[in-house]
């Protein structure tokens, strides 16, 4: 990724996600997992690790709470820089 496609509004949104995962006891590479797999379109989920701990952690998705509503429309929020 190109320094110059780093934006002060992309951090924002980032830190933003982070503290909605963290209120959900995630960290927000397990909150994208959980909120791709809420779909129940979806049937699989493609990762990519390097180490065998970063599978163990990414699958730790599987046991976080279901979204709350809330929880859903700060993510909305938080995506549309509310």
């Amino acid at each position: 990724m190109e320094e110059s496609t780093i934006t002060e509004e992309k951090i924002r949104k980032v830190y933003g996600l982070n503290k909605i995962a963290l209120e959900r006891g995630q960290n927000l590479a397990q909150m994208v997992l959980s909120w791709v797999l809420r779909d129940k379109r979806i049937t699989s989920v493609l990762l990519g690790v390097s180490k065998p701990e970063q599978l163990t952690d990414s699958l730790k998705c599987l046991a976080a709470a279901p979204f709350t509503d809330e929880e859903l429309k700060l993510i909305e929020d938080v995506l549309r820089g509310y």
